[in-house]
């Protein structure tokens, strides 16, 4: 009989042990999934503001760029048309200059700007082409055009470029 009460008394440790056992694995098997879930979600918080952080930082860069190259083409504009007639040393480095905006602001992707930009260094161009073949009042005429056209062609960059800035 003793061995009896021995065993009955073993089966209610033993269903004492599964109770508390069964519900702390249960709870602990919980508090993984929430903590799993929790981390989950910093590091989608974290990643979304380290993205919000770069995105911020490549839109200063690309304003700082833009900003260059607006100042790069004013002072393009100025050196050409620094004097009533430039001269056609003035003409070539500008030429230069402007293709080298020209490609920058294809990195961008702003091709309108490009394309005003490539109109305007054409214009420039062709005044030099321009100054072989005439002289006197019809070169005059020709850069006084040139010099409205180009003052057109300016103003229409900026304007182009003010939208791609904001």
């Amino acid at each position: 009989m003793v061995s009896l009460l021995a065993t009955t008394g073993s089966w209610d440790v033993y269903d004492d042990a599964v109770k508390i056992g069964l519900s702390a694995l249960i709870g602990g098997l919980f508090a993984w999934l929430l903590a799993r879930q929790k981390y989950s979600q910093d590091v989608k918080k974290d990643d979304r503001r380290h993205s919000q952080e770069i995105a911020k930082e490549d839109r200063a860069r690309r304003r700082e760029a833009l900003e260059r190259l607006a100042t790069e083409f004013e002072q393009v504009h100025e050196y050409i048309w620094v004097e009533s007639f430039p001269s056609i040393d003035q003409v070539q480095v500008g030429v230069q200059k402007l293709h080298s905006i020209e490609a920058k602001l294809m990195l961008f992707k702003l091709n309108e700007c490009a394309t005003v930009v490539d109109k305007y260094r054409l214009e420039v161009a062709n005044l030099t082409a321009a100054s072989s073949r005439m002289s006197g009042s019809d070169f005059d005429a020709r850069v006084g055009e040139c010099r409205k056209s180009a003052a057109a062609k300016r103003l229409e960059f900026f304007q182009l470029m003010g939208a791609a800035y904001s």
